[in-house]
């Protein structure tokens, strides 16, 4: 009995010992295996399993759950980019680099309230030096309105970044902020969002300052009321014509869903990214008779009419 007991935990111990040694080596060769890797990557928030298989998604580096004990060992991951010492690593020097690699140079681009989307997109392909349509055709691709979505506010661009992953950030967080907005607002879908996108990116190009654009947005929906053509140059400040100066030669020229000289009602999309002053104004206008206005010269405000005399005076007198 004893020499059978004394056989079986020598078995045992066989097999133990086999399994460790095999682990080990497996190991071993898992963790020294060499891996292309691009000389930035992206670190997310969460857990460390969540960082992992984020990383595994984005350089296809087939980590194991095993890897993240690695990771904890040698410490906690920073999230954001990260520059990497080398392209061709050891996985248990990659490991050990994303919680020690410092995060490329970043500079802050502000997309200003009144932007468009286009221009915006242009402005970053000619900084980076990157093919504009290119750029612009992957923002159209995976963005739910082709303008007025994005949220006017200063973000943190890394200066050797990939400029789609740039618009993509953008893009994931106006959905956020759009969303929570859509319940707030009791907006029902993207229909009934981008009607008051449209409505808010004409206020937005109106107004002189954010105390009168409820007003804007009262005159905006007395005209529709009473079936009027909008007739206001701002929304002629589409897309790349975002800083040209409306002339009444380009009115008389411009064939597009923007001219309010000549559609009736409202453009079909937005014409800018609109403030959030601007998009409350879209939904609780100021009551009021008001049909026109023109703008002072020299000063950040307007004149408001009823009638179109009385317009006309002013223009006479303010411009």
């Amino acid at each position: 009995m004893r020499k059978i007991l004394f056989t079986t935990v020598k078995y045992i111990t066989v097999m133990i010992f086999g399994i460790i040694l095999i682990t080990s080596i497996f190991l071993g060769l898992h963790l020294n295996e060499r891996l292309e890797i691009p000389s930035k990557i992206f670190i997310p928030k969460g857990s460390i399993s969540q960082i992992i298989s984020h990383i595994d998604r984005d350089i296809k580096g087939n980590f194991y759950p095993t890897d993240k004990y690695v990771v904890v060992y040698f410490g906690q991951p920073q999230s954001g980019w990260i520059q990497l010492p080398e392209k061709n690593m050891r996985r248990i020097d990659f490991l050990k680099a994303i919680t020690q690699a410092k995060a490329p140079p970043s500079k802050k681009i502000t997309l200003i309230p009144g932007e468009t989307t286009e221009y915006f997109i242009y402005s970053l392909a000619e900084k980076y030096r990157v093919d504009y349509k290119k750029l612009y055709q992957y923002y159209l691709e995976i963005s739910p309105l082709k303008e007025g979505f994005l949220i006017p506010e200063t973000y943190h661009i890394n200066l050797e970044g990939d400029l789609n992953r740039f618009i993509k950030k953008l893009i994931n967080y106006a959905k956020k902020i759009h969303t929570k907005n859509m319940k707030k607002y009791d907006l029902e879908n993207l229909k009934e969002l981008n009607r008051v996108l449209v409505i808010a990116s004409i206020i937005q190009k109106e107004s002189a300052s954010k105390e009168e654009m409820k007003l804007i947005a009262s005159v905006i929906f007395n005209r529709l009321e009473k079936g009027m053509k909008l007739q206001m140059d701002g929304t002629l400040n589409y897309g790349l014509y975002s800083h040209i100066k409306i002339t009444a030669k380009r009115i008389r020229s411009d064939i597009s869903e923007f001219n309010t000289y000549k559609i009736k009602g409202l453009p079909q999309t937005p014409i800018c990214n609109p403030s959030f002053e601007a998009i409350e104004s879209a939904l609780y206008p100021e009551t009021s008779k008001f049909l026109y206005f023109v703008k002072i010269k020299d000063e950040k405000r307007h004149i408001f009419s009823k009638t179109y005399q009385q317009h006309l005076k002013e223009i006479k007198q303010f411009r």
